[in-house]
């Protein structure tokens, strides 16, 4: 495991610690995804953007998170905040993960995934991410 989330981000002000906490929580889970046998590397998460406000002396931080599929070059965009990602060691973004495996891209239905032999660790994640488009389009 690597370093443990610097609790202090809860009352810092600036906005680096945040940032360093975000991170540590999607690390961990891009690393746990690509070291899964099922999965091997197939989807990550990154962060796409972010607003920093300062509001009576309070630090908040909004990120937009994509979750990306490396076979289907599909993305789901999520906006949370900084305390919504880090609280409970990320649990909020392991469901948002899960969410978008089993009900944005549907895995279990449309595909045969246990037989699947592919594995996405080679994958160029930048090559992944231009070519991605949103799973969701505004008509």
């Amino acid at each position: 495991m690597g370093k443990e989330i610097n609790f202090r981000w809860k009352t810092s002000q600036n906005p680096k610690v945040h940032q360093r906490a975000i991170n540590r929580v999607l690390r961990a889970i891009n690393e746990n995804v690509y070291n899964d046998d099922l999965w091997m590397g197939r989807f990550f998460v990154r962060q796409h953007a972010r607003e920093v406000t300062m509001c009576d002396g309070v630090l908040y931080m909004a990120v937009e998170l994509r979750f990306y599929d490396h076979k289907t070059k599909k993305y789901s965009s999520e906006w949370l905040t900084s305390n919504e990602i880090i609280i409970f060691g990320g649990s909020k973004i392991w469901g948002l993960m899960n969410d978008f495996i089993v009900e944005d891209i549907d895995v279990w239905r449309t595909e045969k995934v246990r037989e699947e032999k592919q594995d996405w660790r080679a994958a160029s994640t930048e090559k992944t991410m231009r070519e991605a488009t949103s799973l969701w389009t505004w008509k």
